[in-house]
């Protein structure tokens, strides 16, 4: 069944939600008559203490309560016992009461907000459940820049793309030029870009229709913590930018206007940035624009600045490759050829039988530092653990009776005396004498509130 809200259901349902969570902390009140017949206002029910506790502790996390305007969670009953927040050592990670048992030992679970969206709002599609977590989690002021000067230095000090580059690229008028002069903000381009502590962590191009008032965007770039490497999509930005009403396209619209900058010497060639989306052909009209066209007689693929007569095409998007040194050979058995932007994508990993080679980003994973190509993790001894992470073998231990992999070091786990392998902590206590650790399977004695093995309990002092 479809969980989506309506405006009037959500709030309904949002009423109900946080009227039952002040139910289970207690606090509920109501007249009463005492012994001698007069009014009092009393606690109705007393509530659950580690509830309140938590209750009255952390407030419930503004992302799970943003989604609730949208669609209804798949329990709602779990969802409030579990009582999400942000989590006090990392805010942009969500803590959460997984238990009745774990309430009451005061032992809160820590994860990622999108995995935590995603176990309890099931119907929620991709594209909504991103957007929550991005106006929760990412730091940094985000503005619309209209100037050209802040727009190139935005993609020369920002986030990594194939336009992160000093060009030299002279002009016929003698200039030299970025490729992203062509966006002028006089023909209706502009940028969002994210901003903090003076770094730019991400940008984005925008286009407003002179005429019409229009606006739209294609592509964000959000600054990776490794440069080297590909930058993936801003989702902040994006959710920003939608919510000003600004529309995602998957290419530019048609008779969108760029600045016509002919090169220097160079016959018919004119200055070009890689254009972003699916519309990347050009007409030059009248020399004195560049148009976007879906059947332009010029294709801005290329990452040089220029457009010229291509040596191959990138296997991977179809770009043009203009030289022999923006040729990259991935894969398995590095067999595919790519242009310098989709090798943005792809990583340096261990796979098959150890050997190296570079595979797509989506098809890795990252264990101790280094990456392995996820369908090979057994020829290099990798193993997934139970919060979803991986690792070397030699760095985990399986518990059997989780059918998991932890840590070896986890404080989760513990050597069991009497099963005499690794077991989980909370199905095990500890006997304070001996400072062994047993399974449930096991009884115990309890003196003076310690816990002691049978056979290790002291004996009771006669009393006096």
């Amino acid at each position: 069944m479809c969980k989506h809200c309506n405006v009037e259901q959500a709030r309904l349902f949002t009423d109900m939600f946080f009227n039952a969570a002040r139910i289970v902390a207690g606090d509920t009140y109501g007249f009463a008559r005492d012994q001698y017949g007069h009014r009092i206002y009393q606690q109705s029910y007393e509530g659950r203490a580690w509830f309140k506790r938590e209750w009255d502790k952390h407030q419930f996390h503004p992302a799970v309560h943003a989604s609730f305007d949208i669609y209804r969670p798949d329990d709602w009953h779990q969802l409030l016992l579990e009582w999400p927040h942000k989590s006090v050592t990392d805010p942009n990670r969500v803590a959460y009461t997984e238990n009745e048992r774990k309430g009451e030992a005061d032992r809160q679970t820590v994860t990622t907000l999108g995995k935590y969206l995603r176990r309890h709002f099931q119907a929620m599609p991709d594209h909504e459940l991103r957007d929550i977590v991005a106006r929760h989690t990412y730091s940094g002021g985000i503005e619309i820049v209209d100037d050209l000067p802040n727009m190139v230095e935005a993609v020369m000090n920002g986030p990594s793309s194939c336009m992160t580059r000093h060009f030299n690229t002279r002009c016929a008028d003698g200039e030299k030029r970025h490729p992203y002069a062509v966006y002028d903000p006089s023909l209706g381009w502009s940028m969002a870009v994210r901003v903090q502590d003076g770094k730019i962590l991400g940008r984005c191009l925008v286009y407003t229709d002179p005429d019409s008032g229009y606006k739209c965007f294609v592509r964000s770039y959000k600054r990776s913590p490794d440069q080297r490497s590909h930058s993936g999509v801003d989702e902040a930005i994006e959710a920003y930018l939608k919510n000003l009403g600004i529309e995602k396209r998957g290419g530019w619209p048609e008779d969108a206007k760029l600045s016509y900058y002919k090169l220097s010497g160079n016959g018919n060639e004119f200055l070009a940035p890689y254009i972003d989306g699916d519309e990347r052909q050009v007409d030059i009209y009248n020399d004195q624009y560049l148009t976007i066209s879906a059947n332009g007689e010029y294709c801005c693929d290329n990452t040089d600045g220029r457009c010229g007569a291509p040596l191959c095409n990138c296997e991977d998007c179809g770009a043009s490759i203009y030289d022999e040194d923006d040729q990259y050979c991935v894969g398995r058995g590095e067999d595919t050829t790519v242009c310098p932007r989709c090798f943005d994508e792809y990583t340096y990993v261990y796979g098959r039988r150890g050997y190296q080679y570079y595979v797509h980003q989506n098809y890795i994973v990252e264990a101790d530092g280094e990456y392995y190509d996820e369908d090979y993790l057994d020829d290099n001894s990798i193993v997934e653990l139970e919060d979803g992470g991986y690792t070397h073998s030699d760095n985990a231990t399986f518990i059997e009776s989780a059918d998991a992999w932890y840590p070896s070091d986890s404080d989760e786990i513990c050597y069991a005396a009497d099963t005499e392998q690794y077991e989980l902590k909370e199905d095990c206590w500890l006997c304070a004498e001996s400072g062994d650790w047993y399974t449930d399977a096991v009884d115990h004695v309890e003196v003076d509130g310690e816990t002691y093995h049978p056979d290790n309990a002291p004996a009771n002092e006669p009393n006096e």
